[in-house]
């Protein structure tokens, strides 16, 4: 088997990658056989874990037709093998500094670093960043342009927003924004966080990464997302190179992409990703011709 059919089976494992004084924990999933796969970096939302909501059952899932990594950012607040979150060290929080780790990752992963790499096909690369995760993916898929790392890749985008700055931040970067975090409840980022965004935002913002990235383009969002709307999506979409980049919405689905729990319509809307993502990467290897509605779509 060379990548050309989804696996039977799925092996998983950790890794740990030193950069400067921190580690980098994080998890592998990949085809239990075969070789010349993939890959795809998964990149979740502001302040989840890998770990969190639907990020594992998709993973594993697109773990049958792909080399799947995922990390927690140190900064994120997230201890090795854990959904629980660390208050006090996840206030200090910075996007700048997930991005460098997951570039840490990408270089880890070109020079074959990783466990099990050698599954991977060497060459094709998918970043699927969910809410926070698809403008970091942005960032991410400029940064390896810029550093000359070598990768065939695309990016399939979930939820994105359309700036990093949000209405209501702090102009001054001495106060703090209060965020959601999982489970419930808000927390208070360090001052600090919004001068970071405000860096990142400086260096290209997200309407400039869409109109010069060079990767093809899925944006994946759902009807109902009230975190960033889909209006948001359109205004990316019109700076795009319609040539390159793709639309999908899932009806009924919110930012998580789950609606109506009791209806079951969490796990349509979930199934439903699963299938356009596993269509995006047959587009990216040539095994399709595009992205199209999943059979069974309502």
């Amino acid at each position: 088997m060379t990548g050309s059919q989804p696996s039977l089976s799925m092996q998983i494992h950790t890794f740990k990658v030193d950069r400067g004084s921190e580690v980098l924990h994080g998890i592998c999933r990949a085809p239990g056989d075969g070789e010349g796969w993939p890959a795809v970096l998964f990149v979740p939302d502001l302040l989840l874990s890998q770990r969190s909501g639907f990020y594992p059952d998709l993973c594993e899932q697109l773990a049958s037709r792909a080399y799947v990594l995922g990390i927690d950012a140190p900064s994120s607040g997230y201890a090795p093998a854990s959904a629980d979150i660390h208050v006090d060290r996840a206030r200090h929080y910075r996007m700048g500094s997930e991005l460098a780790d997951l570039v840490h990752v990408l270089g880890a992963l070109h020079n074959r670093q990783l466990p099990q790499s050698q599954l991977w096909d060497g060459q094709r690369l998918c970043i699927v960043g969910h809410g926070k995760g698809a403008a970091l993916a942005l960032h991410l898929e400029r940064q390896i342009r810029v550093q000359g790392l070598q990768f065939d890749g695309g990016l399939a985008l979930l939820c994105p927003p359309s700036t990093l700055l949000r209405e209501g931040w702090p102009e001054t970067g001495d106060a703090h924004v209060t965020v959601p975090i999982e489970g419930g409840g808000t927390m208070e980022l360090e001052p600090g966080f919004v001068e970071d965004a405000r860096a990142l935002e400086a260096t290209a913002s997200l309407p400039e990464l869409v109109a010069c990235a060079s990767w093809p383009l899925f944006f994946l969002v759902g009807e109902e997302d009230s975190v960033f709307p889909i209006a948001e999506t359109e205004e990316l979409l019109g700076h795009a190179n319609m040539g390159k980049a793709h639309f999908a919405m899932i009806e009924k689905a919110g930012h998580a992409f789950s609606a109506d729990r009791a209806s079951g319509s969490s796990s349509r809307a979930q199934k439903e990703v699963l299938a356009y993502l596993s269509r995006f990467l047959d587009s990216l290897s040539g095994r399709a011709p595009g992205i199209q509605e999943p059979s069974g779509s309502s």
